[in-house]
C-alpha cells in the first residue's frame, strides 16, 4: 500500500492543500485504519473527515477518539454504516469532552444502543462546540431517549438533531417533546419514518407552542391523520417561528387540510409546506387555495400525489392570479388534464411570481402544453419548469419556439419521457438559435434518434448558453455520435452531457471521444452509463484526455469494460484536470505560491504532450517568468485554438507586463468565443475602451497637429519593417510577423505622440500672453484637427484587430482540416453500409410486388395490344399526311394563303413574347424593390444579412458566416447569396 504510506506522510507534515479526505469504502483492514487514526493526532490542517462504510472495530475507534482529543482543527467527522458498538461509542464520547473545534458529528446506521447513547449524553452536557448530530438507524429505545432528552435539556450548542427511522413511538415522543420545551438552541429537528401517530402529535405540538427555536422540522412518512393536523394548525395560532413543516407521505385527508388552512390563513410566517402524497383531493385543494389568498409568506408548497383533478386545477388558477408571493408550486403524480392546464396556463399569465413549477406525470398532452406555452411568453418571474411524461409529441416545439423567442427568463426546462420524436428536433433547433436565456434541457427517453440529434446539433452551434443537455435513451447511433462531436468541437458553453442507455458502441465513442471530446475546452461531466462499450473503447478516452484539459468526471458503470491499466490512466488524467483548474484558479487570484505548489505537483504525474506546453505556461505564470509563459501558451495556442481560458491566462500575462494592446487582443478573442466567461472574469485588468478614452484626452490637449500628422505618416510609410520581437517561436514566426510588426508601429505612433504633447504644452506657456479673439481662433482649428487624428488613429486601430481575427479564423479553419478529413471518411463509411441495407430492404419489397401481381405470360400479352394500337394510330396518321399532300398539289392558291396566314402568327407570336419578357422584367424590378425594402436580417448582430443557410434556415452576415460554417460538417452546408 505505497498509496497509504504517501497519505500518511501528507497527514504527519501536515499539507497545507489536504483539508478535507473522503475514504468512504477504502477498503482497508483494521490495521492500516488504526495507523491512519493515529496520525490525525499531529495534524492541523484537516477540516473535513469522512470515513464511512469501513466496518471500524473497537481498536480503531479508540485510536480515533484519543486523536480526537489532541486534534485543534477537525470540525467535520462522519462516519455512518460503520457497525460502531457501544465501547466505541464511549471511546467517541472521551475525545469529545475534551475537543473543543468539532461542530459536526454522524452516526447514522451503526449498532449503538442505550449504553452508547448514555456516554454521548454525557459528553454533549460537557461539550460546548457540537452543533450537528444524527444518530439515524440506530436501536434506540425508551431508555435511550431519556439519557438523550437530559443532553438536550441542557445543550446550548445543538442546532440539528437527525432521529430517523428508529421506530419511534407515543412514550419516546412525550420525553422528546419535554426536553424541547426547555431546551433553546435546536433550528431543525429530522423525525422521518417512525411511528409517529396522532397521540404523539399532540404532545409535539404542546411543546412547540412554548419553544422558541425551531424553525424547520420534518415528520415525513409517519402514522399522521385528520386529529393530528388538527394539533398541528393550534401551532400556527401561537407559534410565530416555524418556518417549515414538511408532512409528505401521511394520512391527511381533506378535512385535515380544512384545519391547516385555517392555520395558515392567519398569516402565519410559514415559508415552506410539504404535504406530498396526502389524499386531500379537491376539496383540500379548495381551503388552502382560500387560505394562501389571505396568507403573504409561503414561498413553497409541495402538492404531489394528492389526487387533484381538472376541477382541483380551477382552484390552482384562482391561486396564481390572487397571490404572487408563492415561488414553488409542484403538483407532480395527479390527475391534471387538457382542460386543466388551460386552467394553469390562464393563472401563469396573470402571476408574477411564481419561479419553480413542477407537472410531472399527469395528462397535459400537446395541447395543454401549447396553452402554457402561450401563457408565459409574456412571464418574466418562471425560470423552471417540469413537464416530464405528460405524452407532449413534437408538435408541442412549435410553441416552445414561439415562446423562447420572446422569453428571456426560462432558465430550466425538463421534458423527460415524452413523445418529442426527430420532427420536432426541427423547432427546437430554431428554438436554442433564437432563445439566449435557456441554461439546461432534459431530453431524456424521447426517441429522437440520428436525424433529431443533428437538427439538434445545429442548435447547439449556435447557442451560446447551454450548459446541461440530458440525451439518455434516445437510440443515439454512430451518426449521431458523430453530430455531437461536431457540435462539441465548437461549443464553448456546455458543461454536463447525459448519454446513458444508448447502446452506444465502440465506434460511436471513438467519433465523440477523439473529434469532440479532443477539441471541447468547457465540458465537465459525462455520462455513459449502460450502453454497450468494450475494454477497446478505453483506449479513446485516454487518447482524448491527453490533450483535452477540463473533463473532470466520467461515467462508465453498465458496460463491459475491464481493463485496470486504462482504467488508472484515466484516473490519473482526470486528477491532473481537477489540478488544472485549481491551479488556473489561483493565477487568477494571483496566489502565486500555491499556484506554483499545484503545477509542480503536475508536472510529476503528467507525461509529454501537448497538455505539458499548457501546465508549463501556468508553472512560469506562477514563478512571475511571464515572458517564458507567454511563450508555452502560444504554443499550445498554435495547436489549440479555441481554449479561451489559454488565451485568458495570456491576456492576464500581457497585462501584468503592462502591455496593453496584446492584452486586449486576448480578451477580445474570450469574449468571442465565450462571453459567458467573459462576463464571470469581467476582464478587469484590461479595458479596451477605457485605453481609447485616455488617448483622446491626451491628444485633446495638444496644440500643433498639423506636424504630428506629417511625422506620422513619415512612420507609416517607413514603418513595413518594424522591429523584431522579444521572443523567437520556431512554429508561430511566419503567422505572427504581420500582427507583431503593425503592433510595433502603434507603438512608435503613441510613442511620438506623447513627445511631441510635451512639446505643444511648452509652447502653450509660451503664448499664454495672446489676445482672446486668437486664443478662440487657434482653439476651433486645433479642435478640428485632434478630431481627424483621432479617428485615423481609431481606425488604423480597429483594421489590425479585424485582420488579426480574419488570420486567427483561417488558421482555426486549417487546423482542423485533419480531423475533419477522417470524420468524414468514418461518416461516409458508415452512411455506405446503411444504403446497402436499404437497397437489400427494397429488392425484398419489390419481389413481393412482383409475385402479387401476376403471372408474366398476361404482361407480354397486354404490351402486345398496345403495340398493335400504336401501329394502327401510326397509320392513320401517315393516310392523313398523303391527303393532305394531294390537296396542296391541286390547289396552289389555298397555299399561298396558308403561306402568309403562317407569317402573320409568326409576327404575333413575336408580339407575345417581348410581351411576356416586358412582364417578366417589371416583375424582377418589383421583386427588387421589395427585397430593398424588406432586407433580410442577420441572427447574431441584427445586421443587413447577405447568406441564407438552407439548413440552418437562417440569415448570415458576411462576419457570423465566416465564424459559424468554419467546422467539421458546417464547411458543408449550401448557403444562398441573396
Amino acid at each position: 500500500m505505497d498509496e497509504l504510506e504517501i497519505l500518511l506522510t501528507r497527514i504527519k507534515t501536515n499539507d497545507p492543500d489536504l483539508t478535507s479526505l473522503n475514504l468512504v469504502h477504502s477498503r482497508l483492514e483494521t490495521e492500516q485504519l488504526r495507523r491512519l487514526c493515529h496520525s490525525f493526532r499531529s495534524n492541523h490542517t484537516i477540516i473535513d473527515l469522512n470515513l464511512s462504510s469501513n466496518r471500524m472495530e473497537n481498536e480503531v475507534t479508540k485510536a480515533l477518539g484519543e486523536s480526537i482529543k489532541r486534534n485543534d482543527t477537525l470540525e467535520e467527522l462522519r462516519l455512518n454504516k460503520n457497525s460502531i458498538t457501544n465501547e466505541g461509542a464511549r471511546y467517541l464520547s472521551s475525545g469529545l469532552i475534551v475537543n473543543k473545534k468539532l461542530k459536526l458529528l454522524k452516526l447514522n446506521e451503526n449498532e449503538i444502543g442505550s449504553e452508547g447513547i448514555k456516554y454521548l449524553s454525557i459528553s454533549l452536557q460537557r461539550n460546548n462546540t457540537l452543533e450537528e448530530l444524527g444518530l439515524n438507524e440506530n436501536p434506540i429505545n425508551k431508555m435511550s431517549i431519556k439519557l438523550l432528552s437530559e443532553s438536550i435539556k441542557s445543550s446550548k450548542t445543538l442546532k440539528t438533531l437527525t432521529l430517523e427511522e428508529n421506530q419511534l413511538s407515543r412514550d419516546e415522543m412525550k420525553i422528546l417533546s419535554f426536553a424541547l420545551i426547555e431546551n433553546e438552541s435546536i433550528v431543525e429537528m429530522s423525525l422521518e419514518n417512525n411511528r409517529i401517530d396522532d397521540e404523539s402529535v399532540k404532545y409535539l405540538s404542546q411543546a412547540l407552542i412554548k419553544n422558541s427555536t425551531l424553525k424547520d422540522l420534518s415528520l415525513n412518512n409517519n402514522r399522521i391523520g385528520n386529529k393530528g393536523a388538527k394539533y398541528l394548525s393550534q401551532i400556527f395560532t401561537k407559534n410565530q417561528i416555524l418556518l417549515e413543516l414538511k408532512l409528505n407521505q401521511n394520512k391527511i385527508g381533506t378535512d385535515g387540510a380544512k384545519l391547516l388552512a385555517e392555520g395558515i390563513s392567519k398569516n402565519h410566517p410559514l415559508h415552506k409546506l410539504g404535504l406530498n402524497g396526502n389524499p386531500i383531493k379537491n376539496g383540500g385543494m379548495k381551503y388552502l387555495v382560500n387560505a394562501l389568498i389571505k396568507n403573504t409568506q409561503l414561498e413553497s408548497l409541495g402538492l404531489s400525489g394528492t389526487k387533484i383533478t381538472n376541477e382541483g386545477a380551477k382552484y390552482v388558477k384562482l391561486l396564481l392570479t390572487n397571490n404572487h408571493t408563492l415561488q414553488v408550486l409542484k403538483m407532480n403524480n395527479n390527475k391534471i388534464g387538457i382542460s386543466g392546464a388551460k386552467e394553469i396556463a390562464l393563472g401563469l399569465a396573470e402571476n408574477h411570481g411564481l419561479e419553480v413549477l413542477a407537472l410531472s406525470g399527469n395528462q397535459i398532452k400537446t395541447e395543454g402544453f401549447s396553452s402554457i406555452a402561450e401563457s408565459l411568453i409574456n412571464n418574466k418571474t418562471l425560470k423552471d419548469i417540469v413537464l416530464n411524461g405528460n405524452q407532449i409529441d413534437g408538435k408541442a416545439m412549435r410553441d416552445l419556439h414561439k415562446l423562447l423567442k420572446k422569453n428571456n427568463v426560462l432558465r430550466d426546462l425538463s421534458l423527460t419521457g415524452n413523445k418529442i420524436g426527430p420532427k420536432g428536433m426541427i423547432q427546437l433547433q430554431q428554438a436554442l438559435i433564437a432563445n439566449n436565456s435557456l441554461e439546461m434541457i432534459r431530453l431524456d427517453w424521447n426517441k429522437i434518434g440520428k436525424m433529431g440529434v443533428k437538427h439538434l446539433c445545429n442548435g447547439l452551434v449556435l447557442n451560446t448558453k447551454l450548459k446541461k443537455l440530458g440525451l439518455s435513451g434516445n437510440k443515439i447511433t454512430t451518426l449521431g455520435m458523430g453530430h455531437l462531436a461536431t457540435a462539441l468541437s465548437t461549443n464553448c458553453c456546455l458543461k454536463k452531457l447525459a448519454l446513458n442507455g444508448n447502446n452506444i458502441n465502440d465506434e460511436g465513442l471513438k467519433l465523440l471521444m477523439m473529434d469532440g471530446v479532443k477539441q471541447n475546452v468547457s465540458l465537465t461531466k459525462l455520462g455513459l452509463n449502460g450502453n454497450k462499450l468494450t475494454s477497446k473503447s478505453l483506449k479513446w478516452i485516454v487518447k482524448a484526455l491527453k490533450v483535452n484539459s477540463n473533463l473532470l468526471e466520467i461515467w462508465l458503470d453498465g458496460n463491459d469494460i475491464f481493463d485496470q491499466n486504462y482504467g488508472t490512466e484515466i484516473e490519473r488524467s482526470l486528477t491532473i484536470n481537477s489540478l488544472l483548474k485549481k491551479g488556473t484558479k489561483q493565477l487568477g487570484n494571483k496566489d502565486w505560491e500555491n499556484a506554483k505548489k499545484t503545477f509542480e505537483e503536475i508536472i510529476e504525474l503528467i507525461p509529454k504532450g501537448i497538455k505539458l506546453e499548457l501546465i508549463k505556461g501556468g508553472l512560469c505564470f506562477a514563478r512571475q517568468e511571464f515572458k517564458r509563459a507567454i511563450k508555452h501558451y502560444t504554443r499550445y495556442i498554435s495547436i489549440i485554438k479555441n481554449n479561451f481560458r489559454v488565451f485568458w491566462l495570456r491576456g492576464m500575462c500581457y497585462d501584468c507586463m503592462k502591455d496593453e494592446d496584446e492584452a486586449t487582443n486576448d480578451f477580445e478573442t474570450v469574449i468571442d468565443l465565450n462571453p459567458n466567461f467573459a462576463e464571470k472574469k469581467k476582464l478587469s485588468g484590461i479595458n479596451y475602451g477605457e485605453i481609447v478614452d485616455d488617448e483622446a484626452e491626451g491628444m485633446s490637449k495638444s496644440s500643433s497637429i498639423d506636424e504630428k500628422n506629417k511625422s506620422t505618416n513619415e512612420i507609416d510609410s517607413n514603418s513595413g519593417s518594424g522591429n523584431d520581437s522579444d521572443y523567437d517561436f520556431s512554429e508561430e514566426d511566419n503567422s505572427k510577423s504581420d500582427s507583431e510588426d503593425e503592433n510595433d508601429n502603434e507603438r512608435i505612433v503613441n510613442k511620438n505622440i506623447t513627445l511631441e504633447e510635451e512639446n505643444n504644452k511648452k509652447n502653450l506657456n509660451k503664448n499664454n500672453n495672446n489676445t482672446n479673439n486668437n486664443n478662440n481662433n487657434n482653439n476651433t482649428n486645433n479642435n478640428n484637427n485632434n478630431e481627424q487624428n483621432l479617428n485615423r488613429h481609431l481606425d488604423k486601430k480597429f483594421f489590425n484587430k479585424n485582420y488579426q481575427n480574419e488570420k486567427y479564423q483561417t488558421n482555426q479553419a486549417l487546423s482542423l482540416n485533419n480531423s475533419n478529413l477522417r470524420r468524414s471518411f468514418e461518416m461516409e463509411r458508415v452512411k455506405e453500409k446503411e444504403k446497402e441495407k436499404e437497397r437489400e430492404k427494397e429488392r425484398e419489397k419489390e419481389k413481393v410486388k412482383e409475385k402479387v401481381k401476376g403471372n408474366e405470360k398476361e404482361k407480354v400479352k397486354e404490351r402486345e395490344k398496345e403495340k398493335e394500337k400504336e401501329k394502327e394510330k401510326e397509320n392513320e396518321k401517315e393516310n392523313e399526311k398523303e391527303k393532305e399532300k394531294i390537296i396542296l398539289n391541286n390547289n396552289k392558291e389555298a397555299l399561298t394563303i396558308s403561306i402568309e396566314t403562317e407569317n402573320s402568327d409568326g409576327t404575333n407570336k413575336n408580339s407575345n413574347s417581348e410581351s411576356s419578357r416586358t412582364n417578366e422584367n417589371h416583375l424582377n424590378q418589383e421583386n427588387e424593390e421589395n427585397d430593398e425594402k424588406e432586407p433580410h436580417l442577420c441572427v447574431q448582430c441584427k445586421k443587413k444579412a447577405i447568406y441564407y443557410c438552407a439548413e440552418c434556415k437562417v440569415h448570415f452576415c458576411e462576419k457570423h458566416d465566416k465564424k459559424i460554417h468554419r467546422f467539421g460538417t458546417l464547411l458543408n452546408h449550401k448557403r444562398i447569396l441573396l
